[in-house]
């Protein structure tokens, strides 16, 4: 009886799924001023740092889908869309 459930606590915890890790750079929506063309202004921010890489507003075509890795100039950043 022991060993089974010895054996039954293993598989359990085998099937914990590892924790989320945080991207580095996420893609936050913001809002977008005079000039753009585009249908969403994005701005990277560095999660480690905690703070905007830049004053870079990206003028985007469209919005990526919500949790899609896009390049922007040379940071590969996560879109979060507005983070609520």
């Amino acid at each position: 009886e022991a060993a089974a459930s010895r054996k039954s606590s293993g598989q359990v915890a085998s099937k914990k799924k590892a924790p989320v890790q945080t991207p580095r750079y996420i893609a936050v929506e913001t809002s977008k001023g005079e000039g753009y063309k585009g249908s969403s202004a994005v701005m990277i921010y560095d999660t480690q740092s905690k703070a905007l890489v830049g004053n870079d507003v990206y003028d985007v075509k469209s919005a990526p889908k919500t949790g899609t890795v896009t390049k922007y100039d040379t940071v590969q950043a996560q879109y979060v869309g507005t983070g609520t």
